[in-house]
C-alpha cells in the first residue's frame, strides 16, 4: 500500500489432501488487481489423473521440493513473459484497503526495543534471555516448574489495541496465560496450538474503539498439574 512501486505476485500452492488459501486471497488478488499463479489449478488435475505423484512436488504435506520450486519458478516466467506481450495501463494502488488498515503504524517492543507508547513496568514471574531465535533479540519465558511464583508480567500502554507476540507449537506442554486490561480479562492466550511449528503468532488480545490508557497484566496459567512454558517475544500497540 506504500507509494514505493513494489513487485507483488500472489501464488496459490495447496498440501497433500487439496487445501489451499486460493478462494480467499483471490479477492485479494482481485481487489488490488495482482498478478495471481495457481499452482492448485496447474496441478491438482495432474495428481487426480495419475500424471504425477504428490512426491514430485513436495517432500512433506505442505512445502514444496527443489523440483516443486522448479515448477513454480516457471511458472512465473510464464508469467513474465505473458505480461512483457501485454499492453498495460500504469498500475495504481487503490486508494482504499480491502480489510482496513487499523494496525498500519502499529508500534513493535521487544527486549531490546522501546516505545513511548508501551513500557514494560514489572516481568513478574517470568525470566528473559538473550538467546536470539526467530529474528527476535531474545525472550521472556515462563516455566512452571521454575518459576517461584505465578505473579504476573505488567505493562503500561496507551493505544486501541493491544498485541501479543508469542512462540506456538503443537505440544502438551506450550501453556496458556490470561490477558488482564485495567482489571478486566480480556483473553486467554493458549501457546499449544494443532498446526503450531515452533514459530511466532500475533494475537489481538483486546481492540477498542478509541485510544485508552492501558495498564496490563499477563498472568501464567498454572494449575500445578503439568509443567508448562510461555514464550514472549514481544508486543505491539496500535493507535489507530
Amino acid at each position: 500500500m506504500q507509494e514505493n512501486d513494489p513487485a507483488v505476485v500472489l501464488i496459490f500452492n495447496r498440501t497433500v489432501d487439496g487445501y489451499s488459501t486460493q478462494e480467499q486471497m483471490q479477492i485479494v488478488g482481485r481487489f488490488y488487481d495482482l498478478p495471481m499463479i495457481s499452482v492448485v489449478d496447474a496441478i491438482t488435475p495432474e495428481i487426480d489423473e495419475g500424471r504425477m505423484k504428490w512426491e514430485d512436488h513436495s517432500v512433506d504435506t505442505a512445502h514444496p521440493s527443489a523440483d516443486g520450486h522448479r515448477l513454480i519458478s516457471e511458472f512465473i516466467e510464464y508469467m513474465y513473459s505473458t505480461a512483457e506481450n501485454t499492453d498495460a495501463e500504469p498500475y495504481e494502488i487503490p486508494e482504499d484497503s480491502l480489510y482496513g488498515a487499523n494496525y498500519v503504524n502499529a508500534t513493535m517492543v521487544t527486549l531490546t526495543t522501546s516505545s513511548d507508547e508501551l513500557t514494560l513496568t514489572d516481568i513478574g514471574a517470568f525470566t528473559e534471555t538473550t538467546a536470539t531465535g526467530l529474528g527476535f533479540p531474545g525472550y521472556w519465558i515462563y516455566n512452571s516448574s521454575a518459576a517461584d511464583s505465578n505473579e504476573p508480567m505488567k505493562l503500561n500502554a496507551r493505544g486501541s489495541a493491544f498485541f501479543l507476540i508469542y512462540k506456538t507449537n503443537n505440544n502438551e506442554t506450550m501453556g496458556s496465560v490470561d490477558v488482564y486490561i485495567n482489571g478486566e480479562q480480556v483473553k486467554t492466550i493458549d501457546s499449544n496450538e494443532e498446526f503450531g511449528w515452533g514459530g511466532a503468532a500475533a494475537m489481538v488480545a483486546a481492540e477498542y474503539d478509541e485510544v485508552i490508557d492501558m495498564e496490563i497484566e499477563i498472568r501464567p496459567v498454572n494449575d500445578g498439574t503439568a509443567e508448562t512454558t510461555f514464550t514472549i517475544f514481544g508486543f505491539a500497540v496500535s493507535q489507530n
